[in-house]
C-alpha cells in the first residue's frame, strides 16, 4: 500500500526524474520525490496499455506471495506503477565489468567461484524456482531485467510470462549473454560452457532443447541487429 507521503508528493507532481531507462513499451524513469526534508526514490513505470499494467500487477503480487526476490510495488495511479528502488546494478552491467577486469577468468581451468560465474547460476536458479512453482517462463531475459543486491537476484518486469518449456528461458539466455558487446568473445563462450554444464548437471534439463532455443535466438538477434543497418 502507498504512503500517504508518497501519495501526495506523487500526485502533486513534486518531484523530479533522475534517471529514463531503456524500455521498448513503456517508459520506466527513476524518480524522487521530496517531502520536506525526506527523499524519497522511486521507479515509475508508464504503461502504454492498461492490460499490460494489469498481468504485470498479478503477477508480481504471485511473485510475491510465493516470497520470490523482487520489489514491492508502492502504489498505482491510472497507467503508471511505483516500484521501490533496489539501486544495485543490473546483470548487464556485472557482466560487462567482468569481462573488463576479468579477462584471463576463463583462460585456463574455469573459476567456478567468480562473482559473475555465481550469479548467472543464481539466475538459472531464479528461473528453475519460477518454472517450477508456476509453470511460467519469464520470457523477456534482458540481463537488465535482473538486478543484483546484497548478492542476491531481483527480477523485474512481468508482463511477458509465458506458458512456453522452460528451455526457451535458458536458451534465450545464453544467447543474449554471447551478444552483449563484445559479442562472441572467447571469454564469453567459456562462461556458456561453464553455465551449460550447471544447467545438465545441476537442473537437469533438457541440452538439446537449450542449445535449439539459442541458436533460434541467435538468429532473431542478428535479424533485428540487420535492420538496424
Amino acid at each position: 500500500m502507498m504512503s500517504e507521503t508518497i501519495q501526495k508528493y506523487y500526485q502533486t507532481g513534486n518531484y523530479q526524474v533522475l534517471r529514463q531507462f531503456k524500455s521498448k513499451k513503456n517508459r520506466v524513469q527513476l524518480i524522487e520525490i521530496s517531502a520536506g526534508q525526506q527523499v524519497i526514490r522511486l521507479i515509475e513505470k508508464t504503461f502504454t496499455e492498461a492490460v499490460a499494467l494489469k498481468k504485470e500487477l498479478s503477477m508480481l503480487n504471485l511473485l510475491h506471495e510465493m516470497a520470490f526476490s523482487v520489489p514491492e510495488c508502492l502504489g498505482q495511479f491510472d497507467r503508471v506503477l511505483l516500484y521501490e528502488y533496489l539501486g544495485g546494478m543490473t546483470l548487464c552491467e556485472k557482466l560487462e565489468i567482468a569481462e573488463v577486469c576479468e579477462p584471463d577468468l576463463f583462460s585456463g581451468p574455469v573459476n567456478r567461484d567468480s562473482e559473475i560465474t555465481a550469479l548467472l547460476k543464481k539466475t538459472i536458479d531464479w528461473l528453475n524456482r519460477l518454472h517450477q512453482k508456476t509453470g511460467l517462463t519469464f520470457y523477456d531475459i534482458n540481463l537488465r531485467n535482473f538486478i543484483v543486491r546484497d548478492n542476491l537476484i531481483y527480477a523485474i518486469d512481468y508482463e511477458d510470462f509465458s506458458k512456453l518449456k522452460p528451455a526457451v528461458d535458458y536458451g534465450r539466455l545464453l544467447a543474449f549473454i554471447l551478444t552483449y558487446k563484445p559479442v562472441f568473445t572467447e571469454w564469453k563462450k567459456a562462461l556458456i560452457r561453464e553455465l551449460e554444464d550447471y544447467l545438465n548437471n545441476e537442473i537437469k534439463v533438457n541440452m538439446d532443447e537449450v542449445r535449439h532455443e539459442k541458436e533460434r535466438e541467435l538468429a532473431r538477434i542478428s535479424e533485428r541487429r540487420a535492420k538496424l543497418v
